[in-house]
């Protein structure tokens, strides 16, 4: 578990945010596996390390990625 992040609303108050959005914020951020929410100790950045690797847009695998692997993206348009 990384640094804890200030208190949600902190956070909403210095980004000039409802809190609606600032959760929605985070919850984003967790499901991307940036942050890791922790019931009652607060939101924790995660080491990258940790973060979910997304197949296909809709599953995700626990296991990182290799420290050493390249990104290689294909794009291809058809008319």
């Amino acid at each position: 578990m990384g640094d804890r992040l200030p208190a949600e609303t902190d956070l909403a108050r210095h980004y000039r945010v409802s809190m609606p959005t600032m959760r929605a914020a985070l919850a984003l951020l967790e499901a991307e596996g940036i942050v890791e929410k922790h019931h009652g100790r607060g939101n924790f950045i995660r080491r990258p390390d940790e973060r979910i690797r997304y197949d296909n847009q809709r599953l995700f695998s626990p296991h990182p990625a290799p420290a050493e692997a390249e990104l290689h993206v294909h794009v291809s348009v058809h008319r």
